[in-house]
């Protein structure tokens, strides 16, 4: 692993940090997320200087007007991101204004109707995980609001009917976003009743139709992680790491996961992948 995550550093020094892509997979923010897990990892303070290098290159390059709002690719993996790095002691900010502007920027997208991409990496479920990780005074809202929209499209009577088949809105990754979207607002003992009742709808969707299959595999190895790393805390083997984790595109992530498997002191990097 270590021979890994030593090619995945030398690959990932040679980035191009002229890109106008900001996102947090695939782009800037996962970079320089990376360097920042990289530098206590092994307690290097070049890597920290190198990545609040690309931090200051994605500060000066956002713009409210024109950044998509997303989790893969906008705001809301960027802002997830930042708020982890604060936490996290990797970095200090004057924070307030900033994480107004990007909730005010993304809020808005929760609330439209119909919603049609309920997916993490580009839709609802993404929108909203940018306020379960950032709490603040619209956070009750977002969450009641997403809820009421997957309901919305999972026809549970009581909601507006969704103008789209709920077949066409949930196929075989988006479902599986939305089950573990579920499991990750259970564990706040809030809208409990609700949730169980669209737990229910799922397991009768599920019975009565064949699910869309699509063909992600690496959103599958992406899905694994979220459920056992992020939301059950536990760590893979090293054979589900060579099967799931090696052969991931995006290298920011990869060796996140390397790392975070082999000192699990740091903290949780899945919490916000």
């Amino acid at each position: 692993m270590n021979d890994t995550l030593h090619e995945i550093v030398k690959d990932l020094e040679k980035s191009n940090l002229t890109t106008s892509n900001l996102s947090l997979h695939g782009g800037l923010m996962g970079l320089s997320l990376f360097f920042f897990y990289y530098s206590r990892f092994i307690s290097n303070e070049k890597y920290e200087n190198f990545a609040n290098e690309v931090f200051e290159i994605i500060v000066n390059t956002m713009d409210i007007n024109t950044t998509e709002t997303n989790y893969a690719h906008g705001f809301a993996g960027i802002g997830s991101c930042i708020d982890f790095l604060i936490k996290e002691k990797f970095i200090e900010i004057e924070s307030e204004d900033f994480f107004e502007d990007v909730s005010s920027s993304i809020f808005p997208d929760i609330i439209k109707s119909p919603i049609l991409d309920y997916s993490v990496q580009t839709g609802l479920i993404g929108l909203c995980n940018y306020f379960i990780i950032h709490q603040d005074n619209k956070s009750e809202d977002a969450v009641k609001i997403t809820l009421d929209q997957l309901c919305s499209g999972f026809a549970v009577p009581g909601f507006p009917k969704h103008p789209v088949e709920t077949i066409l809105l949930m196929p075989s990754e988006t479902l599986q976003d939305v089950k573990l979207f579920l499991c990750k607002i259970a564990k706040f003992k809030i809208y409990e009743e609700q949730i169980s009742l669209l737990k229910s709808h799922i397991e009768i969707f599920e019975k009565k139709h064949t699910v869309l299959q699509s063909n992600c595999p690496e959103y599958y190895k992406i899905q694994y992680f979220r459920e056992t790393i992020g939301l059950e805390n536990r760590l893979p083997s090293k054979d589900i790491l060579d099967e799931q984790a090696t052969y991931l595109s995006d290298k920011s992530i990869q060796g996140l996961t390397f790392m975070y498997s082999e000192k699990p002191v740091l903290p949780n990097i899945w919490k916000i992948l």
